[in-house]
């Protein structure tokens, strides 16, 4: 009798809704029930705490490839913010918490399982996913018990803590990451599941990704609050006061959505270059079925764009031919290479878009600056972790923009590269933008056959609608066994190839130039910055906030 006792002692406190005055008399009421109904209470709790995370995690998972519900982003962390809020951190909560980040990541990753034609665990990336599932639920069960710590000071007010924490959550996890594998986990962002949610997105080019992330979050932490108002014994009959939470969550989105629909109606009708997407297959540079086939295109395109690592520059030779074919056209080319170059003590091999003018003079290259790990390049963890890279490459360090000239010999517009990786990297395009010629819009030379169920592919064209979003630049890209085509400066797609491998060459027609400006390319990553600030003064703050009874 004395544990059943104890038992309904903590059931109240594991509540969430419960004021002080009912807590009490709650205890007495609950000390004279039997001993069978209070086991029965007590391990309905330990399910509670240990389902809620795990609840949220699946509603999350959901929402990205190849499920891509995005709808159940705006509820999935509902279940999260009740876990947050719960009075009393049981072992069973923390213990959902963790499974929770390994249930999301090994589901949400799933796609690296089977990579390169994995199956099972026999694959030779399996490894890697089953260890990124772990690394990645225990920074999960860190940003739980932060989050727990902040969200009193807040006085409960999930409205504002969810967002707060969340953000602050995906920012640090990111960067943490980059201990591990030299680049940051850039996977699995909250905003990017409202890629397709246009009116929302253009808020990207004022906080990035970020923001999209934070209004989500908001309006999560809104309906916990309202349900919290409601189901909470002591708000009596005053339920009114469960619409404040929703109606600031409803300003912060309606006045979202309205920035979004203004920048959407903005013409953005200044023709650019003209971009013709080349076959994605290697090419042969002595091969007169490639010459025929670029000469062909003399004069409908002002830019020849290849995908990713198309051909080999072993040689100086091989440049020499590439100026042939640029001359056999007489248009402009961007073609994706492997290159050596000399470092003094050896060779230096890049992953590189080399670029030649109209006239076959080489204007420079672009190399890959953000390499995949244990992929492209060694990070300090692949001997204790994960199996030897397949090639060894050297990360590029500049950032240079390209000048194309029209048939009368003036120039016309300026355009940046990139390659693949780099599209889920906002700081590489920042960087670009922030060169003495900025460029108008950007091509992408990619190849992502590495997934066979096109889940990789969807994750990659998400990040690159924001890109276009964040900079307020077009992007043209040709990707191997991926979606090739072009994304105008609101992250709408035009001309976007259903199919993944190009066959034959294919104009994306002429691209759209846009002279705006974006806060979120000049500041770059404020407002993560902003939120991990007010989460470490709301952590040292000695007193709580007014608002609810904390958790």
């Amino acid at each position: 009798m004395l544990r059943s006792i104890e038992c309904t002692n903590a059931a109240p406190n594991v509540s969430r809704f419960d004021s002080t005055a009912s807590h009490d008399a709650g205890t007495d009421r609950h000390t004279s029930t039997s001993s069978t109904t209070t086991a029965i209470d007590c391990s309905s709790f330990a399910s509670v705490d240990a389902a809620l995370p795990l609840v949220a995690a699946v509603l999350l998972a959901l929402c990205f490839p190849p499920f891509e519900m995005t709808w159940i982003a705006w509820v999935a962390l509902v279940p999260w913010a009740a876990a947050v809020s719960r009075r009393r951190g049981t072992f069973e909560l923390y213990l959902g918490a963790w499974v929770a980040g390994l249930v999301f990541h090994l589901v949400a990753a799933d796609w690296i399982r089977t990579s390169y034609g994995g199956i099972g665990m026999s694959g030779s990336h399996a490894r890697s996913w089953l260890i990124m599932g772990i690394v990645n639920s225990l920074l999960w069960l860190a940003g739980f018990w932060i989050a727990r710590r902040f969200v009193p000071k807040c006085g409960g007010r999930m409205v504002f803590a969810l967002p707060i924490t969340w953000v602050a959550f995906e920012f640090l996890r990111r960067h943490a990451w980059t201990l591990i594998d030299e680049t940051g986990c850039i996977w699995f962002q909250l905003g990017t599941t409202q890629a397709n949610f246009l009116p929302l997105a253009q808020i990207a080019d004022l906080a990035g990704v970020w923001g999209v992330a934070f209004v989500v979050a908001m309006v999560n932490g809104a309906i916990f609050d309202a349900v919290a108002i409601v189901a909470s014994p002591r708000n009596g009959h005053q339920h009114d006061k469960a619409w404040t939470p929703l109606a600031i969550a409803g300003v912060v989105l309606g006045a979202s959505l309205m920035y979004g629909a203004w920048r959407l109606s903005q013409p953005v009708s200044q023709p650019g270059a003209t971009v013709c997407l080349m076959p994605t297959a290697r090419i042969r540079l002595t091969s007169p079925d490639d010459t025929t086939r670029v000469r062909a295109l003399a004069g409908r395109a002002d830019l020849l764009l290849w995908s990713e690592a198309v051909v080999e520059l072993g040689s100086d030779m091989n440049v020499n031919e590439l100026r042939k074919l640029a001359q056999s056209a007489g248009t402009a080319c961007a073609v994706g290479c492997i290159r050596a170059q000399s470092n003094g003590s050896g060779f230096s091999k890049y992953n590189s878009v080399v670029v030649m003018d109209r006239n076959g003079i080489h204007l420079g290259y672009y190399d890959k600056t953000c390499l995949v790990p244990w992929k492209e390049f060694m990070p300090w963890t692949a001997p204790l972790l994960f199996p030897r890279a397949s090639s060894e490459l050297t990360h590029g360090w500049r950032y240079p923009s390209f000048a194309l000239k029209n048939w009368s010999g003036h120039r016309s517009n300026v355009f940046a590269a990139t390659i693949c990786y780099d599209t889920c990297f906002s700081s590489v395009y920042r960087r670009l933008l922030r060169q003495r010629e900025a460029p108008d819009f950007f091509v992408v030379a990619s190849r992502e056959s590495a997934d066979l169920s096109i889940t990789l592919q969807r994750n990659i064209l998400a990040h690159a609608r924001f890109r276009a979003i964040e900079c307020r630049r077009a992007l043209v890209r040709n990707v191997e066994c991926g979606y090739s085509g072009l994304i105008d400066s609101c992250g709408r797609l035009i001309n976007i190839d259903p199919g993944l491998i190009l066959r034959a060459p294919t104009l994306v027609g002429a691209v759209p130039i846009d002279d705006r400006s974006s806060l979120y390319a000049r500041f770059g990553d404020w407002l993560p910055v902003l939120t991990c600030f007010v989460l470490i003064a709301g952590l040292v703050a000695p007193k709580r906030f007014p608002g609810r009874s904390a958790p």
